[in-house]
């Protein structure tokens, strides 16, 4: 891991220990005022824009957990560990009923 991707690391990590952690202003200190953002509802274009579609879901949050790998660092995205840029892993959908 390069010291770049270090501390784009460490303002990732930063940014979800104050938006899980209730403090969405804080969260909001590393949003860049030019963020675009490909979201559910579409393309979310600036700060302003960005902190609107957020807010109401941290308002909601009430826990956060990251899943890791075993043997994978805390603090660490799945995949880090063997220095890779890091990975969205899914839930397999459960069958109801």
């Amino acid at each position: 891991m390069t010291a770049q991707d270090g501390a784009a690391l460490e303002t990732a990590l930063a940014y979800h220990r104050a938006w899980t952690g209730g403090d969405f202003e804080q969260a909001m200190a590393y949003v860049a005022d030019d963020i675009v953002c490909a979201a559910p509802t579409g393309r979310l274009t600036g700060a302003e824009t960005f902190r609107a579609f957020m807010q109401p879901f941290a308002q909601m949050l009430a826990s956060s957990e990251r899943g890791r790998r075993p043997g994978a660092e805390p603090d660490r995205p799945p995949g880090a560990e063997r220095g890779g840029r890091g990975a969205v892993t899914r839930q397999p959908r459960r069958r109801l009923g």
